[in-house]
């Protein structure tokens, strides 16, 4: 018998931001990016197109992947929320490699079934994937004397609540504004804006314990003071309406997090403190994408730092639900 399954989108959250690089920053090129004669240790650059005084102009800048955020601010709420760690005999952390039977179904009903999960990292986060008959193989071998009828209902309950991931998080790049005026400064010096005034060189050494001889080396990095505008994205789906406020909840935790530790690397030697701010909030219903009406575009708010997010953070999760009620039928909001 095919099972069917829905998941309804009721809408997308716009997270845009500044981010202030208030020290040096090193988010490295692979090694095999390297450049003979060339720093140790560079930052990842690439060209992108800028309005520059009305023209369009294609400029070598610095940037921060969103996976190099989303990834911190995972392993960052992975610590506060104390979820369980497991391995793949590689690496260990909260993503659970679902091929292991033995402990998926406990998984799963833990932190994607219940109603109230422990955690909702996996909901916002993402998880591995997970086929219907994986999991009802699990469930098999878990309860091994289950009917197949009562076997086929658990499995079917358990996966009707799986969605995929809530967060995107783009990559960051120079804010328009930053970028033009610095390039106005150069110009008016009669000078091209290079990578180079992006970055600063920072000398590091070793020193031998023994002999006290020094193993210097030079590192590119992204100099303080340079203003970065990004995106994130939040995906509302129906199972997520009662659940809202959580959600935003470890969103905004998870980027205050990166604000009183670091991004990047070298973080505990003084690098990567960085500063969120100017935060608007837009919120397009499901109904915005059929029709493109601005009605269904509503701007839930600005904010001039994650601090105010977190302090309104009710206020602004229940301005969100009564916007996506017009989204939901009275069954779904009943759930």
């Amino acid at each position: 018998m095919t099972q069917k399954f829905s998941r309804k989108l009721l809408g997308i959250l716009d997270i845009a931001y500044i981010l202030e690089n208030e020290t040096g920053l090193i988010i490295r090129f692979p090694l095999a990016r390297a450049k003979i004669g060339g720093a140790d240790v560079m930052p990842m650059a690439l060209r992108r197109k800028y309005c520059i005084n009305g023209k369009e102009e294609e400029l070598e800048v610095p940037y921060i992947p969103g996976s190099s955020i989303k990834g911190r601010m995972r392993g960052l709420l992975e610590l506060k929320e104390n979820v369980e760690l497991y391995t793949d005999g590689k690496i260990t952390q909260h993503f659970l490699p679902l091929r292991y039977r033995e402990i998926v179904v406990d998984y799963v009903k833990k932190y994607l079934g219940a109603e109230k999960p422990e955690s909702f990292i996996d909901h916002v986060f993402g998880y591995s994937a997970l086929h219907y008959n994986d999991l009802r193989e699990a469930l098999r071998e878990k309860y091994k004397n289950i009917s197949n009828e009562q076997l086929e209902k658990e499995t079917t309950e358990l996966f009707s609540k799986l969605a995929i991931t809530r967060l995107i998080v783009y990559d960051v790049y120079p804010s328009n504004r930053y970028v033009e005026e610095k390039y106005n400064e150069k110009q008016q010096l009669g000078l091209t804006l290079m990578l180079d005034d992006f970055l600063e060189e920072k000398p590091e050494n070793r020193i031998d314990r023994i002999t006290s001889a020094a193993d210097p080396r030079l590192i590119l990095r992204i100099k303080p003071g340079v203003e970065f505008e990004g995106l994130m994205r939040l995906l509302i789906f129906d199972r997520d309406y009662p659940v809202i406020e959580d959600m935003l909840r470890l969103v905004f935790a998870g980027i205050k997090l990166i604000e009183d530790t670091y991004l990047g690397g070298s973080g505990t030697r003084g690098y990567g403190k960085v500063r969120f701010k100017e935060v608007n909030l837009i919120l397009k219903k499901a109904s915005y994408y059929q029709t493109g009406d601005e009605k269904n575009k509503v701007n839930i708010g600005a904010y001039k730092s994650i601090e105010e997010i977190l302090k309104n953070i009710a206020n602004i999760a229940n301005k969100i639900k009564e916007e996506l009620k017009t989204e939901l039928t009275a069954k779904e909001m009943a759930v």
